[in-house]
C-alpha cells in the first residue's frame, strides 16, 4: 500500500518533510485501528455486533440444536459486503487450525463433518448454525466471526454462545470423608460424583439393610450422632431427565471402647445388687421361720 502527498507550493524540503510525516500519521493510524478497534471511529465500531443468546444452550447427546445468531456493520456507503463467514470453537477471534463451518468451505473440522447446516447465507446477516447427532465432547464456546471489504474495520473480540451438551450420568464413585475407623458419637460426610452431570442432576441417598429408607439428597450426605443402626449399605443415585446411574458404599459403625467397659460395671453391679437382695430375703426368710419353731416348741413345752 502506497501513500502519496504533494505541496506544490512549497520547497522540495518542506515536501519531502510533509510527506514524510503525513505518511507516519496515516501508517500509524491504519496499525492503531487496526490493533485497537475501539480507539479510533468507535461510533463505527459499536456497529459491528453479533448477536447470541445470553444464557447457555442445553442439549442431550444425540439430538440437534440450533445456535441462534444474527450479526451487523456498518455500511453506510453500501460499497460494503460480506467476503466470508465463519464458526469456530473456544477461539474467540476464530484464529484457528479448522473451523465448524467456513463460507469457502476450508480447514473444515472432521469432527464436525455431515453434522452442521448454516442457517444462513453469504451476506444475509443471519448466522444460525445446526449442528445434528450431538456428541457430549461437542459442548464449548461457539464463535462466529465475519470479514467484509473494509479495508480497516474489524469485527472485534466476542465472547460467544456456551453450548452444554449433556447425557445421562456415567462412571458413579462414592467416597467417604473419614479415612480410619468410624466410630459412634461422631459424623461422617459421603460424597456422589458423577460423569456427564449438569445442574439439571439430582442426587438422592438411600441406606440399605433389612429394609430401604431414604436419607438424604444433594451430592454430599453428613451424617451426626452415629450409632450402630448407620450402619450398612448405602446407595447414591445420580438422575436426570436422560437416565441415570448408581454406586454404593458400604459403612461400619465401631463401638466407643469406653461403652463396653462401662455396660460390664454397669450389668456386674446389678447382679451383686440382686444377690444381695435375694440373700438378704432368704436370711429373712430362715430367721422367720426359725423363731416360728422355737415358740412353737416353747409353747408344746408349756403344755406338758
Amino acid at each position: 500500500m502506497f501513500l502519496f502527498c504533494s505541496d506544490l507550493h512549497s520547497s522540495e524540503m518542506d515536501k519531502t518533510h510533509k510527506c514524510y510525516m503525513q505518511n507516519r500519521w496515516l501508517w500509524m493510524s491504519l496499525i492503531i485501528s487496526a490493533l485497537m478497534p475501539g480507539v479510533i471511529g468507535s461510533s463505527m465500531e459499536s456497529n459491528w455486533v453479533v448477536h447470541f443468546p445470553v444464557n447457555p444452550i442445553h442439549a442431550p447427546r444425540g439430538s440437534s440444536v440450533t445456535l441462534p445468531c444474527t450479526f451487523d456493520f456498518p455500511n453506510e456507503s453500501g460499497s460494503r459486503t460480506v467476503q466470508s463467514e465463519m464458526w469456530c470453537r473456544n477461539q474467540d477471534l476464530c484464529l484457528t487450525a479448522t473451523y465448524v463451518y467456513h463460507s469457502a468451505n476450508i480447514f473444515p473440522d472432521p469432527a464436525f463433518r455431515g453434522r452442521v447446516q448454516y442457517l444462513g447465507s453469504l451476506g444475509s446477516r443471519n448466522c444460525s448454525l445446526r449442528i445434528s447427532k450431538l456428541r457430549v465432547k461437542d459442548s464449548g464456546v461457539y464463535v462466529f466471526r465475519f470479514i467484509t471489504n473494509h479495508p480497516v474495520r474489524k469485527l472485534p473480540r466476542q465472547k460467544g454462545l456456551t453450548l452444554k451438551v449433556t447425557d445421562a450420568p456415567g462412571n458413579t464413585s462414592v467416597t467417604v470423608s473419614s479415612s480410619g475407623l468410624i466410630a459412634e458419637g461422631t459424623s461422617v460426610s459421603l460424597f456422589c460424583s458423577s460423569f456427564n452431570t449438569s445442574a439439571h442432576t439430582n442426587f438422592t441417598w438411600y441406606q440399605r439393610n433389612e429394609t430401604t429408607t431414604l436419607r438424604g439428597t444433594g451430592q454430599k450426605l453428613t451424617i451426626g450422632h452415629l450409632s450402630s443402626r448407620d450402619s450398612g449399605l448405602y446407595t447414591c443415585v445420580a438422575q436426570n431427565i436422560w437416565g441415570s446411574d448408581y454406586a454404593n458404599i458400604t459403612l461400619t459403625i465401631q463401638k466407643e471402647k469406653g461403652n463396653g467397659s462401662s455396660s460390664t460395671v454397669i450389668i456386674v453391679f446389678g447382679i451383686i445388687i440382686l444377690l444381695t437382695v435375694i440373700i438378704a430375703v432368704i436370711i429373712c426368710i430362715k430367721r422367720h421361720m426359725a423363731s416360728k419353731t422355737f415358740h412353737r416348741a416353747r409353747n408344746d413345752n408349756d403344755n406338758l
